[in-house]
């Protein structure tokens, strides 16, 4: 499963250039990812290169610590001549979004740095890793350890949708943790599909990741800061239930499930799961736009101010051995796929009544569709693949 796109950054391979007096090698460090810094740089004056984080079409990622302060950061350094002019222009909204936004919940842009050869983005340094990472390691899980995640993601979007932003690819890839050890040093990551829009203004553009996209996407329809809470939506569902509400190995399945709105509590997973909890996810996962809650609305919400003892009571750790299985599924490819949508998806029909959710285990694997969609390479981080099967559980209604 891959991120959907109308329009996206193009294919370049990150390669050892001829040398030149004019750039200096990035270390022996540097040189595994071919890179050659400006003499004199912004960059090489003030951070020493670190070890290489990650990698991918057009970008590596590495760790850099700050010369005077020893401060350790996430250098994402992007090769400029492999920029398309579309490409160079979506890399600088994302800058520009990133400076804009100054909330604790919402990772940290600290410098941009234009080079000769590079753009380089210092970042904040997400030791923490990915949060259903850290989720999935714990051994006692409640629906109050579900709430308070819930609150602070809900609490970072409000703040978005303040300043006009949609980040419109909300997943739990893009949820990371600061510390290792603090779990609720929660950041919302990867702004690289964000846009910003005026008051009232919408868009029709189809950008996000197939299992975590509103129906409108899919559609065509216009769309605006709404389609980050069908996203949040689907996110808290699977801290929850451990599963995904829409699954489907085929994308055009998937899509018919989505905007068909169809997906049910199997009662397995869900009967000691408070009602507040169901009701909140159904404001989200509403499938008309006009009707679905928004995020300033979702923190006024009976679930979010419910008793701490009262949640903290609810015991999910069979729920937590299905996240377990779906997060370990997420995880089998490394790197992210990225895909571009093509009309098919948009004029799938979807009848009333013709879809159905399957419970965990349920659900029959069907044949891989002739979707023809064009794959890319995109690197933010360290991401991995999600995997859109639900666990191989039996049960449910």
């Amino acid at each position: 499963m891959g991120t959907i796109l109308s329009s996206r950054r193009s294919q370049p391979r990150i390669n050892p250039s001829t040398p030149n007096q004019e750039f200096q090698e990035g270390g022996d460090i540097g040189a595994e990812s071919g890179l050659k810094f400006e003499k004199g740089g912004a960059f090489s004056q003030k951070y020493i290169l670190g070890k290489k984080l990650g990698q991918g079409g057009f970008a590596v990622v590495h760790l850099c610590t700050d010369k005077a302060t020893t401060e350790k950061y996430a250098a994402k350094i992007v090769v400029r001549e492999k920029l398309a002019p579309s490409d160079e222009d979506d890399l600088k909204r994302e800058v520009s979004i990133l400076q804009l936004l100054q909330h604790p919940n919402i990772v940290v842009l600290y410098q941009f740095l234009p080079e000769k050869r590079y753009y380089i983005l210092v970042q904040e340094l997400m030791a923490g890793g990915e949060l259903f990472d850290r989720i999935s390691s714990k051994i006692v899980y409640s629906e109050k350890d579900a709430r308070d995640v819930v609150i602070l993601l809900l609490q970072a979007i409000a703040y978005c949708h303040s300043q006009g932003v949609v980040h419109r690819d909300l997943k739990p890839e893009n949820l990371l943790l600061i510390s290792p050890d603090d779990d609720h040093s929660l950041k919302i990551a990867d702004f690289g599909l964000a846009i910003k829009l005026a008051p009232g203004e919408t868009t029709s553009d189809a950008s996000g990741t197939p299992q975590y996209v509103a129906p409108q996407l899919l559609r065509g329809q216009e769309y605006g800061v709404e389609a980050d809470m069908w996203s949040i939506g689907v996110i808290t569902y699977i801290l929850l239930g451990g599963y995904p509400p829409f699954s489907e190995e085929n994308d055009e399945e998937l899509f018919r499930k989505i905007k068909a709105g169809k997906y049910h509590f199997h009662e397995k997973y869900w009967n000691h799961i408070s009602q507040e909890a169901k009701d909140i996810i159904a404001k989200m996962l509403t499938v008309d736009k006009n009707d679905r809650i928004t995020a300033k609305n979702a923190l006024r919400h009976p679930w979010l101010r419910s008793s701490d003892d009262v949640l903290g009571a609810t015991d999910l750790r069979e729920n937590l051995a299905e996240m377990q299985k779906f997060n370990a599924k997420r995880r089998l490819k490394k790197g992210v796929q990225v895909v571009k949508i093509l009309n098919v998806f948009n004029s799938c029909s979807v009848r009333e009544g013709s879809v159905s959710a399957a419970a965990p285990g349920q659900r029959k694997k069907s044949l891989q569709a002739n979707n023809n969609v064009h794959e890319e390479s995109l690197v933010e981080s360290m991401s991995m693949n999600e995997c859109a099967e639900s666990p191989d559980s039996k049960g449910g209604n």
